[in-house]
Parts: C-alpha cells; sequence; structure tokens
C-alpha cells in the first residue's frame, strides 16, 4: 500500500499501473497461502464497486470487470477450500455457513464447483443445497445422494493426504502471487490440459510445482499428484513409461501398457516437466487424458504442444519497477523481492535498503527481469559490492551468470539456458532467429518476411516455442536475451550478418518513403503511430548506413540520405528535433558532397526544417539554398518550389516580406503546374 504498483489482466498478460494504494495483490497472496483469515479481512466486496470516471475507455472497464470477476473466483475457491478443511473435522454447520459465502460471491459457480458446494451444503442440511442441485442438473452432473454420503466423502477424502511424489522445497517461493493464482483456479475448475510456457529461466518448473503442491494441499486430486521429470528422457516415445513410473512408486513397474486402465476415473494431477525436447508425445499425453476423464496434466514447455483443448499460460519475465523512490516500493516487486531472497542464502544480513535499492533494481535491469538471472546474480552478494556487479553484469556477463553445481546444464547460466532452446530448434528456424536479431524495438511479419525471409510459419513456431512473443498489433519481439544470443551467431557469419543489415536497411528507406507521403494523407496519425513503433529500428538503418557512408560505400551514402530527407515531417510533428537534426547532421557529413545531388538536396531540406524549429534560422537558411542550387542543377522544378517555400518562411521570419511573398509565388505556380495539391 502507498506505493506504485503494477497489476496483471488476467488472461491478457497487460499491465495497469497506478499510484493509488491497492491491496488487491496482497489479497492474491494470502489465497496463495490458503491464509483463510486474511482473505477474510482483505476482501470486503467487489473490486472497485461502484467505480466509474466519465471519460473511462473500454480498455480500463475491461480490465476492472475481469479483475472484479478474477479475484471474486480467486476468494470463492478459497472459501471452499476453508470449508472442506473444517468439514474434514466434521464441523459441518460451519462448513455449510463457508459454503454458503462461497456460492454468493460469484453471479455464476463454475460448474466444477457445483458438486462441491452442493457436498458441503447437503452435509450441513443448509437449505441452499436444492438451488445448488437445481443448477447441477442443468450440466448433468453427478451429485451426493444423502447428507450422509457427503458427510462421509468430506470426512474421509481430505483427512487421507493424496499419494504424491513432490520434492520438498528446498527455497522459498518468492512472488508470482498473481500468476500462482491463476494457475491454481485453473487447474481447480476442471481445466485438464494446461501448459506453461515462456522463455528459458522463466521460472516455469518453480511456479508449476508451486500450483501442484497448492492442488495437493486443497485435496484437488484425490487419487494422487505426480511429477514427471522429462529432463532425462531422450525418446518421445518413453515419455508414457516415465508416467507409469512416476505413477506407481518408487521400485513400481514403468510399463505404460494399461496406463489408462490404472489410472481410470481416478482424480490425479500429472505434472509434466520440460515437455519441450519430446514434444512429439503431445498425442500420447492427449490420448491418455480421452481416456482417463480424472487425469488432468499440467505441462511445462518451452513451445507449445499444439492440441486441442489445450490451455496456454504464457509467463512473463518479472516487471520490473519504472517508477520507484524508495526500498519500500522496490519491494512491492517480485524481481527485487526475489534478489533479496536469494542474495540472504549467500549474505544472511543483505536486505534491500535506502543505500542500494537504486543498486539492486540496476542488477534486475540488466537480466532482464529473468528469474534465473536475478538468483544467478545475487550469488555474487558477499563477493561483489552491488555497484561492482552491476558493473560487471555490463562487460562480461557469460563469466558471472553461472549457476551451481546441483542444477540442471540448461539452468547452469543464462547462455546455456537460450542455447537448450536453440538446439531444439530446426535449421530453418535457426537461420531465421539469428536473421531477425537486426531488428531493433520488434518488427511486423512484413518486416521479418522481406529482411530475414522468415515466413509467418516460421514466426508462428518461434512463438510457440517461446522465442518470440506475439503481441495484437502484429509485432513480434524477442527477448533481450534470446536477441543477443542470436546477434552472437549473425556476428560470426560475416557475409550473411552484411547482407542481413544491408536488407535491414533497404526495408526501412523504403518504410520512411512511404511515410513520408503517407504523412500528407487522412491516413497521418496511422503513419505517425507506424513511425512510432519502428524508430528503434529506423535509428539501427540511419546509423548502418551513415557508417558504411563513412567507409566509403556510395549505395549506403545514397540510401542515407533518402532516409533522413523521408523523414522531415515525422521528427518535428513528434518533437524529436534534437534527434532528428543530430542525425540529418550525421549523414550530410558521411556522404560526398559531389554526388547524388537529388537525394542531398531532401536531406539538406529536412535538415532546414529541423534547423528553423529550433531557432537556427542561420543554418536552416544555408540548408535551404544549397538545396535550391542542387534541385535548379538537376532540373527538379517541384524540389525547387519546396526550397523556395522553406526559404520564403525564413525571410517572413526575419520581417522582409516583399521577398517571402516573391519566392511563396513562385514556389505556388510551380506546385499548381505539378498538380500538387497537398503543397499547394
Amino acid at each position: 500500500p502507498g506505493a506504485l504498483v503494477e497489476h496483471d489482466t488476467p488472461g491478457t498478460g497487460s499491465r495497469v499501473g497506478t499510484g493509488v494504494p491497492c491491496d488487491a495483490v496482497e489479497l492474491l497472496a494470502a489465497v496463495a497461502a490458503a491464509d483463510a483469515r486474511r482473505v477474510r479481512e482483505l476482501y470486503e466486496g467487489e473490486f472497485l464497486a461502484g467505480f466509474y470516471l466519465k471519460e473511462m475507455g473500454a480498455e480500463l472497464e475491461e480490465w476492472v470487470l475481469a479483475t472484479r470477476e478474477h479475484l471474486a473466483s480467486s476468494v470463492q475457491l478459497a472459501r471452499v477450500a476453508q470449508a472442506e478443511a473444517v468439514a474434514a473435522e466434521r464441523a459441518f454447520g460451519e462448513a455449510g455457513h463457508l459454503a454458503a459465502e462461497a456460492l454468493a460471491l460469484s453471479k455464476e459457480s463454475d460448474p466444477d464447483l457445483l458438486p462441491r458446494l452442493h457436498r458441503l451444503l447437503l452435509a450441513a442440511n443448509h437449505p441452499l443445497a436444492g438451488a445448488v442441485e437445481r443448477q447441477a442438473a442443468a450440466f448433468g452432473l453427478e451429485l451426493a445422494d444423502s447428507a450422509e454420503a457427503a458427510r462421509a466423502a468430506l470426512s474421509s477424502a481430505l483427512k487421507r493426504p493424496a499419494r504424491n511424489n513432490l520434492p520438498a522445497r528446498v527455497a522459498p517461493f518468492v512472488g508470482r502471487d498473481t500468476e500462482l493464482v491463476t494457475l491454481a483456479n485453473l487447474l481447480a475448475s476442471g481445466s485438464r490440459l494446461v501448459t506453461v510456457t515462456g522463455v528459458g529461466g522463466v521460472g516455469k518448473s518453480r511456479l508449476a510445482l508451486e500450483a501442484a503442491t497448492s492442488a495437493l494441499r486443497d485435496g484437488l486430486f484425490d487419487a494422487g499428484v505426480f511429477l514427471v521429470e522429462l529432463a532425462p528422457v531422450s525418446d518421445p516415445r518413453l515419455v508414457l513409461e516415465a508416467v507409469a513410473a512416476a505413477v506407481s512408486g518408487e521400485g513400481g513397474s514403468a510399463d505404460a501398457t494399461g496406463l489408462h486402465e490404472t489410472l481410470g476415473d481416478k482424480r490425479v494431477l500429472l505434472l509434466l516437466d520440460n515437455f519441450e525436447h519430446v514434444a512429439e508425445a503431445a498425442t500420447d499425453v492427449s490420448t491418455l487424458l480421452e481416456k482417463c476423464p480424472g487425469v488432468a496434466a499440467l505441462i511445462t514447455s518451452r513451445q507449445r504442444l499444439e492440441l486441442s483443448g489445450e490451455q496456454i499460460f504464457q509467463l512473463e519475465t518479472m516487471a520490473l519497477a519504472t517508477a520507484t523512490s524508495s526500498a519500500a516500493e522496490a519491494l512491492t516487486h517480485d524481481a527485487v523481492r526475489l534478489f533479496q531472497a536469494a542474495a540472504r542464502r549467500n549474505d544472511l544480513t543483505f536486505a534491500v535498503a535506502d543505500a542500494n535499492w537504486h543498486d539492486v533494481l540496476e542488477v534486475c535491469g540488466l537480466v532482464h527481469g529473468l528469474p534465473l538471472g536475478i538468483e544467478l546474480a545475487a550469488a555474487w552478494v558477499g563477493r561483489l559490492p552491488l555497484e561492482e556487479l552491476a558493473e560487471a553484469l555490463r562487460q562480461q556477463p557469460d563469466e558471472l551468470l553461472s549457476g551451481p553445481r546441483d542444477a540442471a546444464p540448461r539452468h547452469r547460466s543464462l547462455t546455456a539456458t537460450i542455447d537448450h532452446s536453440w538446439r531444439l530448434l530446426l535449421e530453418h528456424e535457426r537461420l531465421a532467429l539469428t536473421k531477425l536479431a537486426v531488428f531493433s524495438g520488434g518488427f511486423t511479419h512484413d518486416a521479418a518476411a522481406r529482411v530475414a525471409e522468415a515466413s509467418i510459419a516460421a514466426l508462428s513456431s518461434l512463438t510457440a516455442k517461446s522465442l518470440l512473443t506475439g503481441s495484437a498489433d502484429g509485432r513480434y519481439t524477442a527477448h533481450p536475451l534470446v536477441g543477443d544470443f542470436a546477434m552472437a551467431r549473425l556476428e560470426t557469419a560475416e557475409p550473411l550478418r552484411d547482407a542481413t543489415l544491408a536488407a535491414h536497411a533497404a526495408y526501412y528507406v523504403d518504410l520512411a518513403r512511404h511515410a513520408e507521403e503517407g504523412l500528407k494523407t487522412g491516413d497521418q496519425a496511422g503513419w505517425l503511430n507506424r513511425l512510432d513503433a519502428e524508430l528503434p529500428n529506423l535509428r539501427e538503418a540511419i546509423g548502418w548506413l551513415s557508417a558504411r557512408a563513412r567507409e566509403g560505400s556510395l549505395e549506403a551514402a545514397r540510401s542515407a540520405l533518402e532516409i533522413s530527407g523521408s523523414l522531415w515531417q515525422f521528427w518535428p510533428r513528434r518533437g524529436r528535433l534534437a534527434e532528428g537534426r543530430r542525425l540529418a547532421d550525421a549523414v550530410l557529413t558521411a556522404a560526398p558532397d559531389d554526388m547524388f545531388a537529388s537525394e542531398r538536396a531532401k536531406a539538406l531540406t529536412g535538415a532546414g526544417v529541423l534547423a528553423s524549429q529550433q531557432g537556427d534560422e542561420a543554418a536552416s537558411e544555408a540548408f535551404n539554398r544549397t538545396a535550391l542550387e542542387l534541385r535548379r542543377q538537376t532540373g527538379d522544378r517541384l524540389g525547387q518550389a519546396r526550397s523556395l517555400y522553406n526559404l520564403a518562411a525564413a525571410a517572413g521570419q526575419a520581417g522582409d516580406l516583399d521577398t517571402a511573398e516573391a519566392r511563396l509565388t513562385e514556389a505556388i505556380d510551380i506546385f499548381r503546374d505539378e498538380d500538387d495539391e497537398w503543397s499547394v
């Protein structure tokens, strides 16, 4: 409370930031910890009940409603679990009261909760049992037929712990409160095939194990919760054997023959960890679920299984604090809390405090919020001062970010983690990902196709394998660490690197050329937004072309002048005068003075516009006079008119209205002759 909090929008991956105190995150943490007392204290009614803003947009309204339902369903599940725990002690009256409270929390109860609610209410002889029975009948659900049967089920099932092979937690589970509750809710509400995906090192296994432990604690799978470690399994045909071995227990049979008969309709949760390298076994898992209606599969994988009925749970890196002013505020963010917990394993006295929170944020930022990177970096606390650790991460990250000896090989360093994903790619996917490294700040499908020859199928596959992220606006991005890994490979293939960088620059020269005309149409706002999105790529293209021009490449010099001149409207419309002027000056300096008169005149005109808006009228007039001379030499009448217009503006600013009028008259006559209505 009192700190800047970023809230997840359930199911979308987007976030809403607010400086208003909000205890929703604390509530979700209490739900995850099964702290019934704290849940009751914190949940006083619907989230933001009565909240309304006159200008509230559809996106914010949707977020409020989605969060309201997410919190209500989370509390409902917690209340049902609490009621079942009470019923296990044969306090059926109290359990019925709690079940009635749970029923009232949601306007429409989840069908998978109805049998549990009915059993609790029936055991208490509560009058609402009949209403729930009628709701359940609409779904064709089987219910307890008597209070005695309900009481017997409640008092026996929860007292007897389900079989499991889940490992005891060695280190505390830190952060991910919202994600844990959402994942636990998916399992509790009947989702039978959930795949947790994300880039390597993002914490998929740890989150899934915590969710499985929560499901075990809540008694959701009375026949067992079993972890199936697939990292040692190299042959997809052996996946069901690994499942059979886990279910049968130590020394049991690993024969998959008859596995579906063994499981039958028992309520079992299978946690299939590290599935990506045996993805061909996905259909075997699907068939098992079809034959065993009580079995659910929670899968961690760097790629989707691409099965019908698969629920994707995309796990992102930990959000970094963007507006923080104190250690207390920094500690509201999962990344910082995880760093502190990991650092204390090396130095018990370590704490995020006013003297060091800036450095902690910087270290978390240098590993881009990746949980594995945060833990590997925190291992140096006690051996390096934080400020030295940050500097070392900038200079030699591979040497610092290595893990403990007992870690899986793929988790012993960040490079090894990404290399594990790399080895699972097909050859054409590796080539596409390597070439896509030239993009900065994301890219569209069109850009990927023209620059990297990456098809929509390749982009879809790389996205499914968590190496790219797609967004609703049609753009793709790679995690910075994945991008760095791919760029390192591109740098070692010099001919491929040069060809790809040339294709990248050519694409953005073409985009700038089209944008120049697009900004003169009714779709001006659309073009401005597109250029905003592509600004990092435009900068890279201009920088690369300028560097090549300085090395003597005439083709690069021509392209640099053209892209610079084409962006003359964008820089001032977005208030980026200094950046636009700096890049224009760099291009004009890099390109030879005595070549490419048309392109140079265009770049000079753009520089003149920017100089004028900066108040540098002397430079502006010099740029425009030179441009006019070049255009007269080449016979470019339309270009001459544009230079005359700019010189007229300069004369007007200086108070010489006669000269301004003469130049404008000459310019408008040319514009009319050339049928340039926009300039007129």
